[in-house]
Order: structure tokens, then sequence, then C-alpha cells
């Protein structure tokens, strides 16, 4: 399935949404959660869901994920506090200025990433921001 803009919007402004109504305002907001599918009302059957998964110098990052049972993961956050940086990674069709492309699906979406030199959910918040503006 192509990945829009559109579906990158709209994903973008349902994680805001889920970090504002959760006042989640560091990472250390995310212990709670963690391990945790969280349905859409307003995108059934999506989801959001925030895990901890191994990082880079055998660390950890939260990553919350929204889930697409359509389109699977096409946007995703990456927070890792221990080496203080984030990271957004993006599906879709387009490139995205200042993201960086590392493979292609089947569909010929492109998976991109921008590394985020801080671990500050504020920071992470004004990338989803932009993706919600594209």
């Amino acid at each position: 399935m192509e990945i829009t803009k559109k579906i990158i919007r709209g994903a973008a402004k349902s994680l805001i949404k889920f970090l504002e109504k959760r006042k989640i305002d560091s990472a250390n907001n995310l212990d709670n959660i963690v391990g945790k599918s969280f349905p859409l009302k307003d995108s059934f059957p999506d989801t959001i869901e925030v895990s901890i998964r191994p990082s880079n110098d055998r660390t950890i990052a939260y990553t919350i994920s929204y889930v697409s049972l359509i389109n699977g993961v096409p946007l995703e956050v990456k927070i890792n506090p221990e080496l203080n940086y984030s990271r957004v990674i993006v599906k879709m069709k387009k490139s995205l200025t200042n993201y960086t492309v590392f493979s292609e699906d089947e569909f010929s979406n492109l998976r991109q990433s921008k590394l985020i030199k801080s671990s500050d959910i504020i920071e992470v918040r004004d990338e989803l921001r932009y993706l919600s503006k594209i």
C-alpha cells in the first residue's frame, strides 16, 4: 500500500495527541505504559504501542509506534535518554527533507529517519508537529 503525506500527517497528529493527553514530557513518563497498546478511537483499528527495544552501545530506547492494520508502522519515534538522542522514522512514498532514506518496502515506500540530538520530548513533539503539516 502506498503511504501518502496525508497518512503521515494523521499519524503525527495522533502521536502528538497521545503525548499531550498522557502528559508525557520526559522519557521517564513512558515507564508506566511500556508494553501497552492504545487503540485510537478516531482511527480504529489503528493503535499506538509503547515498548523498550535494544539500542546502540548496549543501551535501550523507548519506542512509540503508530501501528496501522493497513499500512504497518508508518511512523515511529525512538528515544534513548542514556545516549541523549531521539530518532523519528517515517515510511512513505516521498522522501522528506532532512531525513535519511535507509530502505524501501515492496510498495516503494521509503523508510527514512531523522536524528534529533536530544532525548527531550519537547523536541520530539516539535518534529511531530512538522510532520503533521507536511
